[in-house]
């Protein structure tokens, strides 16, 4: 779908801005090669841990000050830009009483909003706490990387709701021919990209016999020292070097991702990366497990399916090249963008309440 034979042209967008995942730029970007225009507003986080510490006072003003201008600066951009759709990336910071301002002065406007990660885990700590679950009902589309959540959010008040997983950017997700240097200082039999934390270190921990490489941030394992590559957050560009260099990308995702898969399963494969993931039933919905990507359930299961693909590689090369077809074919934030504009030209407007409320 594009703007030429659709109603929604004009796209306004918030996000976060400059997150090493660069979710908000791959969007905006596929948005744009679509042929929609797009202005973008740059969200912050803003969550308020602990009020109490690091100048506790001060930071709660702080949050405070950069969500009211975050608010005003929406509300100003809607008037100016006019858009048919309102993209919210999370949003945790947007207020419902923008929302319904929003809503009850334009009521042709789409407000949509595409959430990673546990929206509840989000919402709680954060002084918009109560204000996020009045604001569910203003949406007029819900999307959400983990299908999890998806009864969860009606409950809570959202009107509509579906699965959206995320995807990624074939112009920096891809094969990539890497020169001798390259592949020695990048390659590995097994690579993990991703910030340390217990659970991580104790999984990993008990691959010390394997060819593993890390490469993230908050690794404090004395066991792992000498398997991490690099102990800080690493750039798309490298990232995809070492999906190239390595022979099996491992993905491990978070206790969050109860049905869902983070980013870097669709990252990997896309590079052309064989990717052994630990197992999440949204999967099934995205890719033929055991063809396109391979999966594991405990510890036990991954060393043995850790041993049988590293001592088959025309096997191992084979899943891979069928996964990255799949994930450049079906799994791009291009399709992702046409998703979200079909869904929603497809149903009517949510009405914005009572002008009086």
């Amino acid at each position: 779908m594009s703007p030429k034979n659709s109603t929604i042209r004009k796209i306004l967008l918030l996000g976060h801005v400059n997150w090493f995942g660069q979710w908000t730029e791959h969007c905006v970007e596929s948005l744009r090669d679509l042929g929609y225009a797009v202005k973008v507003i740059a969200d912050w986080e803003c969550s308020l841990d602990d009020p109490l510490s690091f100048n506790g006072l001060s930071l709660f003003l702080k949050n405070r000050l950069l969500v009211y201008s975050l608010n005003y600066r929406l509300a100003k951009e809607v008037v100016d830009f006019q858009p048919d759709l309102l993209l919210i990336l999370k949003g945790e910071n947007v207020s419902a009483k923008t929302l319904l301002k929003i809503k009850q002065r334009w009521m042709d406007i789409r407000i949509v909003t595409w959430w990673v990660d546990d929206p509840f885990i989000e919402w709680r700590g954060h002084y918009l706490h109560r204000d996020a679950f009045l604001k569910l009902c203003y949406y007029d589309w819900f999307f959400i990387s983990d299908a999890f959540y998806i009864p969860y959010l009606k409950q809570a008040g959202a009107k509509r709701v579906a699965f959206l997983p995320l995807a990624c950017l074939p112009r920096l997700y891809r094969s990539i021919q890497l020169s001798s240097d390259e592949k020695e200082y990048y390659g590995s039999d097994i690579a993990f990209v991703g910030s340390g934390d217990k659970d991580r270190e104790k999984l990993l921990e008990q691959l010390a016999g394997f060819d593993l490489a890390i490469w993230g941030k908050n690794w404090n394992s004395f066991i792992l020292k000498e398997r991490v590559r690099s102990n800080k957050g690493i750039p798309i560009a490298e990232t995809a070097k070492v999906y190239n260099a390595a022979k099996i990308v491992l993905n491990l995702n978070r206790p969050q991702n109860v049905f869902g898969t983070n980013m870097r399963t669709f990252e990997a494969m896309a590079c052309g990366a064989f990717v052994l993931n630990d197992y999440r039933q949204d999967l099934e919905k995205s890719f033929t497990i055991g063809e396109e990507i391979v999966c594991f359930k405990d510890v036990k299961e991954l060393k043995t399916l850790l041993d049988y693909y590293l001592a088959n590689p025309t096997e191992r090369r084979a899943i891979a090249k069928i996964g990255q077809l799949k994930c450049h074919n079906e799994h791009t934030y291009h399709r992702r963008m046409q998703e979200i504009i079909k869904i929603v030209e497809s149903s009517t407007p949510i009405e914005g309440g009572d002008k009086n409320e």
